[in-house]
């Protein structure tokens, strides 16, 4: 698979492992690509499953190269993509935002949220599990495979432990509240986290999902290429969430799909363009039941088909712009 590179980057996306992968959700093989570059120029093919409709990156890095991806190239491609310097995270002001996420999510949720433990899955600095106690006052736990991010946690009394969920060992009590915010779509296999999550949640446990939109990005930027990255291995719309999450073994209580005024949060503090799922475990076997899963494949194409492609818009209302606002603060290095 060949890559447009960027200058500035080392990672060898040329000579990388690739892998083929079949639908996570119902398991077919038969697909549709509908598109061949992410929003960095990247050769990167999304497909869409011709059942279910889940989007998904196919072939994609193997495990062990998006291991070395994240160590070494996540951040910076990040700063890239931004016009930002790259520099080592600032875990305080990450934490201090995180925090008012949690406070902002609580909220939104509080009335259903239950008494007990809390765990969240990717929980980073532990900002979002500090602002849920703050806000609701239950015990919370983290599991999050960076060491420096979950570190940073246990020095805030956010008792966390570091590892990725596949290879999670700990015996942990059994949850009352699973949240899983913006990681959902850097999982390899979200079948495995949701699974886990069923399995770890006691009867009537509540699963809280914050996911980002696909649709919405699409629509908000008119460009499909703007709404994919190499390191969303999944990307979901409404549909294919919440098939996803009723095949596991859950019933949906309350979903926010931000794509019609619905958002529940400050501008600001929760993020925009994301899916918001609370559901509850019920007494069904995750995945036991094929004939549960939906066949969206048509709905999420004709959705998609729906939104006004606008590139030459995007380019000058959003790059255009940022690489003049560039040059003028740095007319010499921006040659």
């Amino acid at each position: 698979m060949q890559h447009h590179l960027n200058s500035e980057t080392a990672f060898p996306y040329r000579t990388v492992e690739y892998e083929q992968v079949p639908c996570n959700l119902c398991g077919r093989d038969i697909v549709e690509v509908i598109n061949r570059q992410d929003r960095n120029g990247l050769r990167v093919e999304s497909c869409i499953c011709k059942f279910c409709g889940l989007i998904y990156i196919n072939p994609r890095m193997t495990s062990n190269w998006y291991g070395e991806y994240y160590k070494s190239e996540y951040r910076l491609q990040m700063a890239r993509f931004r016009e930002m310097p790259a520099s080592l995270p600032d875990y305080d002001e990450m934490f201090r935002k995180s925090t008012m996420h949690g406070i902002e999510l609580a909220k939104c949720f509080k009335s259903i949220w239950r008494n007990g433990l809390t765990i969240e899955v990717g929980s980073s600095v532990g900002g979002v599990l500090n602002g849920i106690r703050q806000e609701i006052g239950v015990n919370v736990l983290g599991i999050e495979p960076s060491p420096d991010e979950s570190n940073h946690a246990n020095k805030h009394g956010i008792k966390t432990y570091t590892a990725l969920i596949e290879n999670f060992q700990g015996d942990l009590p059994p949850a009352e509240n699973i949240v899983c915010t913006q990681s959902l779509n850097h999982f390899l296999d979200p079948r495995y986290f949701l699974t886990w999550a069923h399995r770890h949640l006691n009867l009537n446990g509540l699963l809280i999902l914050e996911v980002m939109n696909f649709r919405q990005v699409f629509r908000r930027f008119g460009w499909m290429r703007r709404a994919i990255q190499i390191d969303h291995t999944y990307m979901f719309v409404t549909q294919s969430l919440a098939n996803f999450v009723e095949a596991a073994g859950f019933e949906i209580l309350q979903l926010e799909s931000g794509e019609r005024g619905q958002a529940a949060s400050k501008p600001g503090v929760l993020p925009g363009m994301h899916i918001r799922i609370v559901a509850k475990k019920t007494e069904r076997e995750p995945f036991a039941d094929q004939g549960r899963i939906r066949e969206e494949y048509l709905s999420v194409m004709r959705s998609l088909n729906e939104v006004p492609v606008k590139p030459f818009r995007y380019f000058f209302k959003h790059r255009f712009k940022k690489w003049v606002k560039k040059t003028l603060r740095n007319p010499r290095t921006s040659r």
